[in-house]
């Protein structure tokens, strides 16, 4: 509530406002991104398309904001001994490096329907998987 009241204040530049959205917008991407990992980067997509970000800027924006949080959030998990070293791990960075790098490509290739039709069947199989 104190942040609402904080916004409507007149006397705060619109400037200054649309700072302290994206800021708290990054706030609540950490959050999400530490507390279950790559959600951060769903929250991220919808939050900077709301804001006025084309979409296919967003997804990229979101990638690339997403690996200081994951940088961050692996430090705290490896402090706590939280992380699993082994040989499957090197396995599955291997691949989904890879698989990133693949996925860029083609969210640079596909057309803004495309992207929004799997993005909505990812973000409904996760919703459906986790109520499972």
């Amino acid at each position: 509530m104190v942040i609402l009241n904080f916004m409507n204040n007149t006397t705060i530049r619109k400037n200054e406002k649309r700072i302290l959205l994206k800021t708290l917008i990054g706030l609540l991407i950490g959050l999400v991104n530490g507390f279950f990992g790559s959600g951060g980067g769903i929250v991220a997509v919808q939050l900077m398309t709301k804001v006025g970000l084309e979409e296919k800027k967003a997804h990229a924006t979101a990638i690339f904001i997403i690996l200081p949080l994951s940088i961050a959030s692996t430090v705290v998990y490896c402090l706590r001994n939280n992380l699993l070293f082994g040989t499957d791990t090197w396995f599955l960075l291997g691949g989904g490096a890879a698989g990133g790098a693949i996925g860029a490509l083609l969210l640079c290739k596909l057309k803004k329907e495309w992207i929004d039709a799997i993005f909505t069947v990812l973000i409904l199989a996760s919703g459906i998987r986790m109520v499972l």
